[in-house]
């Protein structure tokens, strides 16, 4: 049997995912809430699906981020336990 605070979502969902600054100059935050704290993966592509930048972290934390790339506009996705969330970022520098 798996506990609480092991990791994986039970409900297989995530809350709510925040970016900030959006738009951004290339260091902003990603935050995901969680109902428990579970590992996330979160990968930041740019339109045509190439993946810029990669991350795992925890839920219910501010992971900072500091992207070198064109100015644009990026998708910033977060897995976790089957769930998946994704927003779009704005880089302007």
């Amino acid at each position: 049997m798996v506990g609480v605070g092991d990791g994986v979502l039970r409900n297989g969902s995530l809350g709510e995912m925040e970016i900030y600054p959006n738009p951004s100059s290339g260091r902003f935050s990603v935050s995901v809430a969680a109902p428990q704290t579970a590992i996330i993966d979160i990968t930041v592509s740019d339109l045509l699906g190439r993946r810029v930048l990669s991350k795992t972290a925890e839920t219910n934390t501010e992971v900072p981020l500091d992207l070198h790339v064109p100015n644009g506009v990026y998708v910033v996705t977060v897995v976790a336990s089957g769930a998946q969330l994704t927003e779009k970022m704005y880089l302007i520098k």
